[in-house]
């Protein structure tokens, strides 16, 4: 990772041996042939003019030997610039695939860390891209679509590295996590749409009765307006006896009539 919220894809930056110098690093080229105008550590050196037995068998031919290591040395240094190309394209197209998938989550251009050749030129052996694979804030949806541009920008190029496969692994992480939330957020309107449903069914009871008083006091004020005119002249002689105009005699005797 590459500060909080950035990943960096990475090819892993390979060393070419240039004249008997080392072998390779991070399993790119392998160690070239030691330079045969270059010492053997341990060798013995002999200074010019040397007079001992191997130097003196050597003197006839030593023009020839000179001819023949010239040679070796361009046939070798012409072999480290073959594989410093050839890196160099390699390098450039996988963090070029990487930088396309991006798009605009990619924070700026690849940046290469470079070898110089024998030839003088600098060659990339190495590369990376950084991206953005922050979740989107309170956005569960736009961070799962995020997650997989992230993971097919790290899985982009033919040849992963394992810096590109453990960023596409955390972005399927936070893909897994985004659909959780996502799914919380779905379920919380069912559930109050459920709520809402079964505390407005609740007053509805009380309603009824209250329906069933006024149909009870409407039926009673129906019968009362069908009393006979009988029982409405007793109403009547009852009302004159209560206001005091009859006495208690006439009342009864209201009453056996209309009994």
């Amino acid at each position: 990772m590459n500060g909080v919220g950035f990943a960096t894809f990475s090819s892993a930056a390979s060393t070419y041996a240039m004249g008997g110098v080392g072998a390779a690093r991070g399993g790119g080229g392998g160690a070239l042939p030691q330079d045969a105008g270059t010492p053997a550590v341990g060798a013995v050196v002999h200074p010019p003019g040397c007079a001992c037995a191997s130097c003196a068998s050597c003197s006839g031919s030593g023009s020839q030997g000179a001819s023949t290591s010239g040679t070796s040395n361009d046939e070798k240094n012409a072999e480290v610039i073959r594989q410093l190309k050839a890196r160099d394209q390699n390098v450039r197209t996988h963090e070029a695939a990487h930088l396309a998938a991006a798009g605009g989550l990619a924070k700026g251009g690849p940046s290469f860390s470079y070898q110089r050749g024998p030839d003088g030129n600098l060659y990339a052996v190495g590369g990376s891209v950084n991206i953005d694979v922050s979740p989107v804030a309170g956005n569960p949806q736009a961070t799962i679509a995020k997650a997989a541009v992230v993971r097919a920008a790290a899985l982009a190029p033919a040849d992963p590295s394992s810096q590109d496969r453990s960023v596409a692994a955390a972005a399927s992480q936070m893909a897994v996590k985004a659909q959780s939330e996502l799914a919380a957020q779905q379920a919380a309107p069912a559930v109050s749409a459920t709520q809402k449903a079964a505390g407005g069914q609740a007053p509805q009871e009380p309603q009824a009765s209250s329906a069933t008083t006024q149909t009870a006091d409407k039926a009673s004020g129906e019968q009362s307006q069908q009393v006979s005119p009988a029982g409405r002249r007793l109403q009547a002689v009852l009302a004159v006896v209560a206001g005091g105009g009859h006495n208690s005699s006439l009342a009864a005797s209201a009453l056996s009539v209309y009994a």
